[in-house]
């Protein structure tokens, strides 16, 4: 993945004799990057600095193995090895010399505008499954054994996150003590050796157990149980896109600074899950099933961590979140007969946890908002999911229409709420306590083949969101939808807009893809 404006970062500027920038291939002047001429108004100038290279790659080897080793047992094993090579470079671009005109300049690398790392992490896992079918009953029984080696570093000292200008002396100077004058200051080669400690290699055993039990000739009720094991994104773990890759902090930072955690431990759920499953007829059945998932070790933002020097503080990603999930799903499905198809499902979920980013009590510490002290629905707590399909057709014809329906996830509205929190009483932000819109769509699908000159030929029309409906994913949270703001209310006529004020008020990926009708034509021979 690269991101940047020109591939070459340092192709040099050209100026008329009056100072006016005329080369069109090269970087401009940061002071004018991303600028607008005026509130609610389009940008008219400048471009972004960042430029960045992500390159992610891996090798995998997978074995799975199958025995019917008697009648009533089926056993399963497998391993697989993912070797990853991971490589960031990320840099925004300065100007080389602040008193002449601007020629862009590369940072150092002890600067927190230059980001780089090369990571090779390993996973490693291996099962053993064992399906026993006896004449009441289905039983799954299996273990997994995960390994992680996150190939990372953190400090051995997290009092001192600045390996280029250390703030401890005794981590700047061989030394340390002695009078100024005959100070000697480590290299960074020899910084390295000492400033670095690797992270730790993670590993997790994880029970699985599954149950079928009939209860009529048409009816089963299932169960099962199983521990899963999710490694930290590699942002999380390396930085980068916003992170210092560096895990340094700048004395300029203040207590802005974030970092990311190469020791992060995985992420662990415990899942639980209940049904029915009923044969309603030759061509019908239903299955409801119950499901609870508690997720511990949830990756959060760490209290502020302090350093040498007083004034400054960071922050890292670690372990502290917790979150969980509970709901039912049915679903009910009609295999084709008598030219037709179709299938019905509907979920109720309610999702709750500390956090549904983790960055959020970053986010509330800079914000001075109250830290959160309660479970709240997180971001992604979508209550009522429906999908629907029906089909039409037979074997060299088929029309397809396709429903879906979801609830509004949460948000924060922007007005205040009265509420008691202990035993003091405040007015502020009920977090994630209004919810977005609901979203209704249609999606309908035709197919035709057909054998012309000894060639078989197929014809398909795909419709999206059939009814071009607008369902809005966002929204202004003083409002609650993403047509219009109150905020706009206050903004003043001014010439140098760009654009009409109710035009920039518009966010287009506030809201679902509009209709879009795909149509092609396959040939077989």
């Amino acid at each position: 993945y690269k991101h940047y404006v020109f591939e070459n970062p340092l192709t040099p500027v050209e100026y008329d004799s009056n100072g006016v920038v005329i080369s069109m291939n090269s970087y401009v002047h940061p002071d004018s990057a991303d600028l607008a001429p005026a509130d609610w108004s389009f940008q008219d100038s400048g471009m972004k600095m960042q430029h960045l290279k992500r390159q992610t790659s891996y090798y995998v080897a997978k074995l799975d193995l199958t025995s019917q080793l008697s009648n009533s047992h089926q056993t399963q094993a497998g391993i697989e090895l993912r070797l990853y090579d991971l490589n960031l470079e990320e840099f925004n671009i300065r100007s080389l010399d602040e008193t002449q005109e601007f020629q862009p300049m590369i940072p150092e690398r002890s600067s927190i505008n230059n980001n780089m790392f090369q990571n090779k992490p390993v996973e490693f896992s291996a099962y053993v499954q064992d399906k026993m079918e006896y004449q009441d009953m289905v039983v799954n029984l299996g273990i997994r054994f995960d390994y992680f080696d996150p190939d990372g570093r953190v400090y051995a000292d997290p009092l001192d996150p600045n390996i280029y200008s250390p703030y401890s002396a005794d981590h700047r100077y061989k030394n340390a003590g002695a009078d100024s004058d005959e100070l000697i200051e480590y290299t960074l080669a020899e910084k390295e050796a000492f400033w670095w400690k690797k992270a730790s290699k993670k590993y997790s055993i994880s029970p699985r157990f599954g149950i079928a039990y009939p209860i009529t000739d048409r009816g089963i009720i299932h169960f099962s149980y199983g521990h899963f094991f999710q490694i930290p994104s590699f942002r999380e773990l390396y930085g980068g896109e916003g992170l210092n890759a560096d895990i340094q902090v700048g004395q300029t930072q203040g207590n802005t600074a974030f970092l990311p955690n190469a020791d992060l431990d995985p992420q662990k759920t415990v899942m639980y899950e209940i049904g029915l499953q009923q044969q309603l007829s030759t061509d019908i059945h239903m299955d409801a099933t119950l499901f609870y998932r508690d997720i511990r070790d949830w990756v959060g933002s760490s209290v502020v961590q302090p350093t040498y020097i007083k004034s400054i503080f960071y922050t890292k990603f670690i372990n502290k979140d917790y979150s969980n999930v509970r709901g039912i799903t049915l679903s009910m499905n009609k295999r084709y007969s008598s030219f037709f198809e179709g299938s019905l499902d509907y979920t109720y979920m309610i999702a709750e946890g500390t956090a549904s980013n983790p960055q959020d009590e970053y986010n509330d510490r800079l914000s001075d908002r109250a830290p959160r002290i309660q479970i709240i629905p997180l971001g992604w707590d979508q209550r009522h999911t429906l999908n629907g399909h029906i089909s039409f057709g037979a074997p060299t014809w088929r029309l397809s229409l396709l429903g879906r329906f979801w609830t509004g996830s949460p948000y924060t509205p922007s007005f205040a709420v009265g509420e008691v929190s202990g035993s003091s009483a405040f007015s502020g932000l009920r977090e994630n306590s209004a919810r977005k819109p609901n979203i209704f769509t249609f999606d309908l699908r035709l197919f035709k083949q057909f054998n012309f000159a000894g060639l078989q030929y197929s014809i398909f029309i795909n419709v999206y969101n059939l009814l071009d409906s607008r369902g809005q994913t966002n929204v202004y949270t003083d409002t609650g939808s993403a047509d219009y703001t109150l905020s706009i209310r206050n903004a003043s006529d001014n010439p140098k807009r760009v654009g009409l004020l109710s035009d920039n008020a518009i966010q287009t990926a506030w809201y679902i893809e509009p209709r879009q009708i795909h149509a092609g034509i396959s040939v077989g021979f």
